[in-house]
């Protein structure tokens, strides 16, 4: 945050490009099955323009002084967190997906897909705690309902998922990393 209040970071510029991609953005859901894990890649991207959005709202409204807005800075590092924990593990799975198969992966993907889900409404209640300690009124409203466009998704059966994988790590006598 420091490098970005600097210039030293194109946060800004970042935060202005998602604004003009966010007026237009209309949510679409996928005319076939999506591949395995192009579901999750796209909510990770969400989580992206979502930190953007979230850090940059903040660096604009208190510029210096966001350093005393520790609650603030907490969610913001909460989110960047959340968004590494996920994209990493996304690319673990994608690897093994593509040098081992889908089927021998199938089980690092499945971990992969509980993970993304779980913590992409966990990005997002971080993301309201921001705004909301940022505005309130017509100005919070407008924000959240960016912020819904960005958390669109079609929900997983999680509780089949996990008895899934479940059942492949007792099959397998473990889980291997």
């Amino acid at each position: 945050m420091r490098k970005a209040m600097k210039g030293e970071l194109p946060l800004i510029q970042a935060v202005q490009a998602l604004q003009g991609e966010l007026l237009t953005m209309m949510p679409t859901l996928p005319e076939e099955e999506p591949a395995l894990l192009e579901e999750e890649a796209n909510l990770i991207d969400n989580a992206k323009k979502i930190f953007l959005m979230s850090a940059g709202l903040a660096v604009e409204k208190y510029q210096m002084e966001l350093e005393k807005q520790q609650e603030i800075l907490r969610d913001i590092a909460d989110i960047a967190i959340e968004i590494y924990a996920m994209e990493s593990a996304r690319l673990r799975a994608k690897k093994a997906l593509d040098k081992e198969g889908e089927e021998k992966a199938r089980l690092k993907a499945d971990l992969t897909r509980a993970h993304v889900y779980e913590a992409f409404p966990r990005v997002e209640q971080r993301a309201r705690h921001i705004l909301s300690a940022m505005e309130e009124g017509d100005v919070l409203r407008t924000q959240l309902s960016v912020l819904k466009k960005l958390t669109r998704y079609t929900p997983i059966n999680e509780a089949a998922l996990k008895r899934s994988i479940a059942k492949q790590v007792l099959e397998a006598e473990g889980y291997v990393v």
